[in-house]
C-alpha cells in the first residue's frame, strides 16, 4: 500500500506545474448539460452532479415570465415575477489532494427583464432581493472598473468570513445568465485523481477564464 501511494505522488509530481496551465475543456452540445450554451472549464476540474438540465420547456417558461413582467406596469423588476435565486444548469468544482472542494463554479439561466437594462436589474437584485444570497456569500459590490463590466455584462465581488466569490451576469436578446464562482484560497494545489493530474490553481483567474468563454447558443 505504501509503495502504491509513493507511485501515485510521483506521477502527480511529474504532471504538476508551478503556474496555471491553459488546459481547458469545452462544454458544448456534446455534453447533456450544455445544449443551449458553451463554456470552457479547467481540465483538472470535475463536472458536478447537482445540475438541472435545461429543456425547451424551461425556455418557454422563462420567455412567458419575461413577457408577463413586460406587460405588468406594476412590476418593477423581473424578480417580482421570478423568485428563484440560483438553479445550476452547469457546474464544476476543483478538489485538493484530500478531495476537499476548493473552488465551485455554477451557471444559471434567468428570464430577461425587457423593461430595464442590465445595470438596473442587477442593482435591484443586490439592493432589494438578494437576502438569501447575502446570508451565504456576504455583500456583493459591482466592479465598474473591470473589463468584464460592459453594457451587456456585469461582475460583482462578494466576500463573507473568508469566502470569496464572483457574480457574473450576461444578458442577450431573450435571457439573462448568471455565473457564480466561489473559493477560499486564491492559490491552491488542485488535484484530479481520475486523470492523475495536479496543478497550481489561481481561483480568480480560473473564474474569469470561464466567464470570458461563455456563449449563448439559443436560437
Amino acid at each position: 500500500m505504501k509503495l502504491k501511494s509513493l507511485l501515485f505522488f510521483a506521477i502527480l509530481a511529474i504532471t504538476s506545474c508551478n503556474e496555471l496551465e491553459d488546459n481547458y475543456k469545452l462544454c458544448d452540445s456534446n455534453y447533456i448539460y450544455c445544449n443551449f450554451f458553451e463554456i470552457q472549464f479547467p481540465e483538472i476540474s470535475q463536472i458536478t452532479d447537482d445540475n438541472a438540465q435545461l429543456s425547451v420547456e424551461d425556455l418557454s417558461t422563462y420567455r412567458k415570465l419575461s413577457q408577463e413582467h413586460k406587460n405588468n406596469s406594476s412590476s418593477n423588476s423581473i424578480f417580482d415575477n421570478y423568485t428563484e435565486i440560483f438553479i445550476p444548469r452547469f457546474s464544476y468544482n476543483i478538489l485538493d489532494v484530500n478531495s476537499l472542494e476548493k473552488l465551485w463554479f455554477g451557471l444559471a439561466l434567468y428570464p430577461l427583464d425587457q423593461r430595464n437594462n442590465l445595470s438596473t436589474v442587477t442593482d435591484y437584485f443586490y439592493n432589494d432581493f438578494q437576502t438569501l444570497n447575502q446570508s451565504i456569500y456576504g455583500e456583493c459590490l459591482r466592479d465598474k472598473n473591470s473589463y468584464l463590466d460592459t453594457e451587456n455584462s456585469k461582475i460583482y465581488n462578494c466576500v463573507k468570513d473568508g469566502l470569496y466569490s464572483y457574480d457574473f451576469w450576461v444578458s442577450d436578446e431573450e435571457f439573462m445568465w448568471r455565473m457564480k464562482c466561489v473559493w477560499q484560497e486564491n492559490n491552491f494545489e488542485g488535484v484530479n485523481l481520475k486523470i492523475l493530474k495536479t496543478e497550481v490553481v489561481r481561483s480568480s483567474d480560473t473564474c474569469r477564464k470561464s466567464f470570458e468563454s461563455f456563449k449563448s447558443k439559443i436560437n
